[in-house]
């Protein structure tokens, strides 16, 4: 009777040290991951993409920066798979260790006056070793814009105030090189593989289909 009582406790003792560990286990799996977002300006950005897009892929970059160069393939096959769900919206970070960044970034958002900002985009950074003065004016010439105009805006610095906010947002949202992204201000950082701008994407049309 008493073998009997023993293993009676003994069970039960078993089960009350399942109850204490495994629930409270079971309650922190299906606590819901909070998703951290960081609010990005987009504000008087170069776009690219329908306005109507269900996600915002905002890029700062170097246009000195080979890695920046380098996830361009990545960012052309995000545009080409989800055309109409994903909209790009560029953002300036010159580095100050790439001598020829700052002048780069004010060419392409004087190419924008043109309308030609994503095709001088481009222009850079396929030559990101032909950036100085004369090979900025020699990329203008060739997509057909106004050189007087394109030079006057250039040599102003016209634009420096834009990439100097840009520059500013980029510290306060504590990026410390390049390139870095945010999804739908999601931040993702460096040169990632397609595979990583895909999982953050279908996520956010994954919570957009569901309401």
């Amino acid at each position: 009777m008493r073998r009997r009582h023993f293993s009676f406790l003994v069970k039960l003792g078993f089960v009350f040290m399942v109850a204490l560990f495994v629930v409270p286990a079971g309650v922190l799996v299906a606590k819901k991951v909070e998703v951290r977002r960081l609010p990005v300006s987009i504000e008087n950005s170069p776009t690219a993409g329908s306005p109507r897009a269900s996600v915002t892929l905002v890029e700062f970059t170097d246009f000195e920066c080979p890695f920046c160069g380098f996830v361009q393939s990545t960012i052309q096959k995000i545009r080409a798979q989800y055309p109409d769900e994903v909209r790009l919206v560029f953002k300036n970070f010159p580095l100050p260790a790439h001598r020829n960044a700052h002048r780069a970034h004010l060419a392409a958002l004087c190419a924008e006056e043109q309308g030609q900002f994503w095709e001088y985009r481009g222009r850079l950074f396929q030559n990101q070793r032909a950036l100085r003065r004369d090979d900025l004016v020699r990329h203008a010439s060739e997509l057909k814009l106004d050189i007087e105009s394109f030079t006057r805006c250039l040599d102003q610095e016209k634009y420096a105030p834009k990439i100097e906010a840009d520059f500013k947002e980029g510290l306060d949202l504590g990026i410390q090189g390049t390139p870095a992204f945010f999804v739908n201000d999601r931040p993702l950082s460096g040169a990632q593989p397609f595979s990583a701008f895909k999982r953050l994407i279908d996520e956010e049309l994954k919570a957009v289909s569901s309401g």
